[in-house]
C-alpha cells in the first residue's frame, strides 16, 4: 500500500512542471481508481523534491501518475 508519493521538478523551467494530476491505482491494468488527486501545485525551484501523501490509500499492483495541465507551456 503507497501511502506517500514524490515528484522532483526538472532542471528546464517552471512553465512545464506539473500542475494538476491524479495517481491512480489498478490491478488489472484497465480499471483505475483515484487515490490522490491534486491541483495548483507549484515547485519553487529547480530539482525541488516534494512529498505528497496519498488521500484515499489502496491495495493495488500498479500506479499511473494522470498529469492533466502544467504551468503552462504549450
Amino acid at each position: 500500500i503507497i501511502t506517500s508519493y514524490a515528484i522532483t521538478s526538472a532542471n528546464d523551467v517552471p512553465s512545464r512542471d506539473p500542475r494538476d494530476w491524479q495517481l491512480q491505482g489498478s490491478n488489472d491494468g484497465v480499471q483505475w481508481f483515484t487515490v490522490d488527486t491534486r491541483a495548483a501545485q507549484t515547485f519553487a525551484s529547480r530539482f525541488e523534491r516534494r512529498v505528497f501523501t496519498v488521500s484515499s490509500p489502496g491495495n493495488y499492483s500498479r500506479y499511473r501518475l494522470n498529469i492533466t495541465a502544467n504551468n503552462g507551456e504549450p
